[in-house]
């Protein structure tokens, strides 16, 4: 297993991945492809850009030996709030889950947003997400932090707050 930045060479299969793992969002305005594409063809998605208020945005993936897409994470941050990166499209594939690949995504993106140096790493999740995922969260600091209540809005969401020292 490697953990490469996203390319074209593994587009389609981080789209289908995260369709599967992310149906609803697939049929709203930021489906997973206009993220990801947003980060490999910026220049074509600047109107993306703006309209979200993206600083910066790049994804990664867990990839196999037989070249297969197992799992996706991202980091992004807008320009709002410029001391917090936000985890994207994070996810592993079902038949996969249990290996620690998890553990190893969001590790490594921890260490991105280290890396970079912001304060702060959040993540948004449904409240619905498996108990394993949110142990995973837990197991790894991140605190919840608010229930967000939109109603008729797609994002009824859990978020979580992940304090970077």
């Amino acid at each position: 297993m490697k953990i490469v930045p996203l390319s074209e060479k593994y587009l389609d299969q981080a789209i289908s991945l995260c369709r599967q793992i992310f149906p609803e969002d697939s049929k709203t305005e930021n489906p997973p492809e206009l993220g990801f594409k947003e980060s490999l063809f910026k220049e074509e998605y600047l109107w993306a850009w703006e309209k979200y208020y993206i600083d910066r945005v790049e994804y990664y993936l867990l990839v196999s030996e037989l070249e297969n897409v197992i799992g996706t994470t991202g980091i992004y941050q807008n320009t709002i709030e410029t001391e917090v990166a936000w985890v994207g499209w994070f996810c592993v594939d079902p038949q996969e889950r249990g290996k620690g690949y998890g553990s190893k995504l969001l590790s490594f993106t921890i260490e991105k947003a280290k890396e970079y140096g912001y304060k702060y790493l959040k993540l948004y999740t449904d409240p619905d997400e498996s108990p394993e995922a949110k142990e995973l969260y837990k197991k790894f600091g991140f605190e919840f932090e608010k229930i967000a209540d939109n109603p008729g809005d797609q994002f009824k969401n859990v978020t979580f707050l992940k304090k970077i020292l």
